[in-house]
This record gives C-alpha cells, structure tokens and sequence, in this order.
C-alpha cells in the first residue's frame, strides 16, 4: 500500500518527491497554449511537444500558474491541481 497523499507549493518538497519518485522537470509547449508544466516519470514515453527543463523554469512556471502539486507519498502518483482563487479556501490535510 502507498503513503498517504500530500498538496504542496512548496518548491523544497516539490523537488524532494520529484527525486523520490524518479520524475524529471518537462514543460509541454503546443501551439496556441501556454506552457504546461509537468514532471515525468521515467518509464513514461517522450511526447513530441515536452522539453525536459531546469528546475528554475520549471518552479517559475508553476508559480505563474498558481498551482499545486498532490501526489501520493511512495509512488509515482501525482497531479497538478488549481489554487483556489480566495487563500481562506486553501490546501487542507487530506485523508489517509
């Protein structure tokens, strides 16, 4: 069974499940659309549009985009989830 789920914006943690998990910074550029920000897996296929990035663009990117990362601790699990618009609507703990 994997850990529990964790919601960060914290870019220290961000990086240390990235490293846990094997995943590399990417971001996906198609035509017409803003940058995505993504962080793949190593046993994921390359996608034609993805170019593997610094972590400084990557966490600049991701701070523009006002996100957040939710991954499940001990896995390779994860999502990037919208910040809610009002910080009183904030990240809560999350169940096991």
């Amino acid at each position: 069974m994997f850990g529990r789920l964790m919601a960060t914006t914290d870019h220290a943690a961000l990086r240390q499940w990235a490293s846990c998990a094997g995943a590399q910074p990417c971001l996906l550029e198609e035509q017409g659309n803003p940058l995505l920000v993504r962080l793949k897996l190593g046993v994921e296929p390359p996608r034609p549009e993805e170019q593997a990035a610094e972590w400084d663009r990557f966490l600049a990117e991701f701070d523009r985009q006002h996100i957040a990362l939710l991954a499940r601790v001990g896995s390779g699990w994860h999502r990037f989830v919208s910040l809610p618009a009002h910080p009183a609507e904030g990240l809560s703990d999350l169940p096991e």
